[in-house]
């Protein structure tokens, strides 16, 4: 598994509505979901972990595909993170709303 994700790089597509594609960027899903954490009210210890913790989750669920829509990708984190971080979870799909 470590030859499939390298901090900047990966060989997954990720599709947008727009179907314009772009590589999956492991930093920018950290991002949102340590601002999700934030607006949660955790501390950025804590939602820096939730963020590796769902990172790591997202990273083996996408080692078998070349793509994923978007849309995938968001309801997958959205699930990870309503296993055990309802709050940040909530956060993470009212963000998209606005965004």
């Amino acid at each position: 598994m470590d030859n499939f994700y390298d901090k900047n790089k990966s060989t997954v597509r990720v599709v947008k509505r727009n179907g314009r594609a772009e590589y999956f960027d492991m930093e920018k899903l950290e991002l949102t979901i340590i601002r999700a954490s934030l607006n949660s009210h955790l501390s950025d210890e804590e939602g820096s972990r939730i963020a590796r913790e769902v990172v790591a989750k997202i990273t083996v669920w996408m080692q078998d595909k070349e793509e994923v829509a978007s849309e995938a990708l968001f309801h997958k984190v959205w699930e990870f993170l309503k296993e055990s971080h309802r709050d940040v979870a909530f956060m993470y799909g009212t963000h998209r709303d606005i965004s």
